[in-house]
């Protein structure tokens, strides 16, 4: 496998759309987004490496804006007239170090409302010819996880004590990963990644 190969599967693969959020929801809201909703971008920034895939999800410092402390993919709100994709190639060059120059989107995800921010968040899937060297910003990034599409592909839904803003404690839908609780909009989008990974038994030859 390689990553020619899995960037040509991912550019026809259909998506699952909501259908795979909802799987991973801890609640049974409404997906339509609001008028108001503001924009943004996050990066599944794809390279390869020793002949597998991976791509890096980081860990938000407690002084981050929202998603306090959790577990995400790089990304951001868009900036006056930047489009869904410079924003997240962008975003990847601010929070964890990538060149933008180095970073070729290869297609959206399904978009996905979050109320507690009021953001529309749009997923892109990119990727790096390059082994990337990170260098994440610490005013915004804790630490960097790497994940293979192989591990991706075993991670398996369990409910998982979370803590929401007003410090509610809840049973969410979760993955865990290196000990870390991946939940919220993180793992609705993993979800919808994960599903198009496996469908068509893409993978069953690797």
């Amino acid at each position: 496998m390689n990553i020619k190969q899995v960037c040509q599967y991912l550019k026809s693969a259909e998506l699952p759309g909501i259908s795979a959020h909802k799987e991973m929801s801890f609640t049974n809201r409404n997906f339509e987004k609001p008028s108001n909703a503001i924009p943004s971008a996050v990066c599944i920034l794809l390279y390869e490496n020793n002949q597998q895939i991976f791509f890096p999800l980081i860990k938000r410092t407690a002084n981050s804006l929202h998603h306090k402390g959790q577990i995400a993919l790089p990304g951001g709100r868009l900036d006056p007239d930047e489009d869904i994709e410079h924003c997240a190639v962008r975003e990847c060059e601010e929070e964890i170090g990538i060149s933008r120059n180095t970073i070729i989107p290869i297609r959206r995800l399904t978009e996905l409302y979050i109320p507690v921010s009021n953001h529309i968040v749009y997923p892109i899937i990119c990727y790096t010819t390059q082994t990337p060297t990170f260098h994440f910003n610490p005013d915004e990034v804790e630490k960097i996880l790497f994940c293979s599409i192989i591990e991706l592909i075993r991670f398996k839904k369990q409910l998982t004590k979370v803590r929401l803003v007003d410090n509610l404690n809840i049973d969410a839908p979760a993955f865990i990963y290196q000990n870390e609780i991946i939940w919220g909009a993180t793992a609705l989008i993993l979800n919808e990644f994960k599903q198009i990974l496996i469908q068509n038994s893409f993978f069953d030859n690797f």
